[in-house]
């Protein structure tokens, strides 16, 4: 099992589930991003792929930039991009205030 993400609000309720990661996809587009380096992608290679790591709207903001820019060094994984995309504007646009973006690791 890889690395899955949702969307919970500040007091630990799911408001949705945004990716199941069962083919390990996430886990390793963060691994990549460690290949690539760690001061190009700060937010990504801060995911621990072990444990649980939580973005508030600040940093699911920043975290969104960082999948536009390692998209360009990953193949086929536009749907799986466009999906963290769509959640990072979402916890970051302040629609809902106290969002956060969740990522549990194995």
């Amino acid at each position: 099992m890889g690395i899955e993400v949702s969307i919970e609000r500040g007091d630990g309720v799911l408001v949705r589930e945004v990716w199941g990661d069962p083919l390990n996809r996430f886990a390793r587009l963060v691994h990549r991003a460690w290949e690539l380096g760690i001061d190009q992608f700060p937010f990504l290679t801060s995911i621990d792929p072990y444990g649980d790591t939580r973005f508030n709207y600040l940093m699911a903001e920043r975290f969104g930039h960082e999948l536009v820019r390692i998209s360009g060094h990953v193949n086929n994984e536009a749907e799986l991009i466009a999906n963290l995309t769509t959640a990072c504007s979402e916890v970051a646009g302040g629609q809902v205030p106290g969002l956060h973006l969740v990522f549990l690791g194995d």
